[in-house]
């Protein structure tokens, strides 16, 4: 199973500030129920790096993507 860690995506993340809202919603909508951290548990990040990715290392480009795709269809909502 890949390495769970979020330190790779946070600083891919951190280099387009035109996602830091994007990526704060979408780390909160995960986050763990009563958590008041914006990350998701750290067993569920594993199982989710795992069903998309398998043994394979993660592209922190991708998280990138989904946060450019996830803002273009919420400004399509307004």
């Amino acid at each position: 199973m890949p390495d769970p860690s979020l330190a790779p995506f946070v600083r891919r993340v951190l280099t387009r500030p035109t996602l830091w809202w994007q990526a704060l919603a979408a780390g909160w909508s995960a986050r763990t129920r009563g958590s008041v951290l914006p990350v998701p548990d750290r067993s569920y990040w594993g199982w989710r790096l795992h069903t998309a990715y398998g043994d394979a290392a993660p592209d922190a480009d991708d998280l990138v993507d989904v946060l450019a795709w996830r803002r273009r269809m919420r400004r399509l909502g307004r």
